[in-house]
């Protein structure tokens, strides 16, 4: 790798904590147990996402080990 990859990842990992940064003392405000836990329509919802997002990261995850990349040589 050279001295600019090593930069620029540097760089994006800097504006990530930056991001948090900015937005922690929001997220820390909310009221989350009241909107997603005791909200029955949120927590369903919530739920769905949970399962979706598992279902297509093992899905992929089977995909990539079952039929690998082959590399040209």
């Amino acid at each position: 790798m050279d001295i600019l990859s090593i930069l620029l990842v540097l760089a994006k990992i800097g504006a990530v904590f930056g991001f948090i940064f900015l937005i922690w003392p929001l997220v820390k405000a909310e009221k989350w147990k009241q909107k997603f836990i005791e909200n029955k329509h949120a927590k369903s919802l919530l739920i769905v996402f949970i399962l979706i997002a598992i279902l297509s990261v093992t899905s992929a995850l089977y995909i990539d080990l079952m039929w690998s990349v082959d590399t040209l040589k």
